[in-house]
This record gives structure tokens, C-alpha cells and sequence, in this order.
């Protein structure tokens, strides 16, 4: 691949893009860390209908809660493998798109992995091309202004002074 237009991907398209599942991975962060450590509502999530896509099936319950104060329904369980229509598993709602089962699956940890590994792309981005191109432009305004001031011509004689 070419260098010249690896760089300019990299500055302008991949390092950019990195924010936007960087975001949506952080809020789903906080839920699924919330079902991990057993906060949140706790209840019951029953498949009412599969849907199917090209990427495959997945299922669609209602959730209530043990209490009854908590229901949603068309919510998909996160980490839960096919089931059927009708069947039920004990859940947790942690308040994000979803439900999770009991001690929150495995949605935790991919969503915490990926957010790590989602963050130091777009901190090495953020350390090339950003954080760089200010140290450039710094350097080469402090070498001109030295420049400047040690140029025996500009010794004494204002800038802005006329040619006679």
C-alpha cells in the first residue's frame, strides 16, 4: 500500500471514524458492566418472536421483572444463544437496549475489550496527527520569531519601517 495514502486514510477517515464506535461502545459500556455486577432490575425474559436477517437469527422477548414493576417488551437479550418462541430465562434490566441474563454473559467483557481496544487506536491517532501537527506548527513559529530576533538585517530596524 501506498504510504502517502495510508497517511492521508489514516488522518482523515480511520482516526475520525474510531470516535463513532468508541461512543456507542461506551454506552453500552455502562449497562452491560451494570448487569455484570448485579444491578438493576431482576426478572424474567420470554422469546415472543424470532427475527431473521442475513446475519442471522435473533430473538425478541418482553421482560418483567420479579416485582412487576418493570416491563418492556420487543427487547432483545444480550448473550443469549436461540431459544424458541416461548421459552424464558431469568434476566436483569441494566436500563440499555437490551436485557442481559443473570451475572450480565458475556457482554461485559467483549464490550469492555473493544472499548480498550477502540480508545488506544484513537489515542494513537490523536498522538499522530492532531497532537503532532501542533508541535510542528509550534516549532516552526518559534523558529521563525528566533529567527527574527537574531537576524543581524531586523537588528534595530523595525518591520514595519519604509525602504528608502
Amino acid at each position: 500500500m501506498n504510504y502517502r495514502l495510508f497517511r492521508a486514510q489514516w488522518r482523515y477517515f480511520i482516526g475520525p471514524a474510531m470516535s463513532v464506535p468508541l461512543v456507542f461502545c461506551a454506552l453500552q459500556l455502562g449497562p452491560a458492566w451494570s448487569a455484570h455486577l448485579r444491578h438493576g432490575q431482576a426478572g424474567t425474559w420470554t422469546v415472543v418472536r424470532v427475527a431473521c436477517s442475513s446475519k442471522g437469527c435473533n430473538d425478541i422477548g418482553n421482560f418483567a421483572s420479579a416485582d412487576g414493576s418493570d416491563t418492556r417488551q420487543g427487547v432483545s437479550m444480550d448473550g443469549a444463544s436461540s431459544l424458541g418462541v416461548g421459552a424464558s430465562l431469568p434476566a436483569v434490566d441494566a436500563g440499555g437496549d437490551g436485557v442481559y441474563p443473570l451475572g450480565g454473559g458475556s457482554a461485559w467483557l467483549r464490550c469492555t475489550i473493544t472499548a480498550l481496544v477502540l480508545a488506544l487506536v484513537f489515542a494513537a491517532w490523536v498522538w499522530t496527527f492532531p497532537v503532532m501537527v501542533i508541535r510542528r506548527r509550534r516549532a516552526v513559529r518559534q523558529s521563525s520569531l528566533a529567527g527574527a530576533v537574531s537576524s543581524p538585517l531586523a537588528a534595530g530596524k523595525p518591520r514595519h519601517a519604509r525602504k528608502t
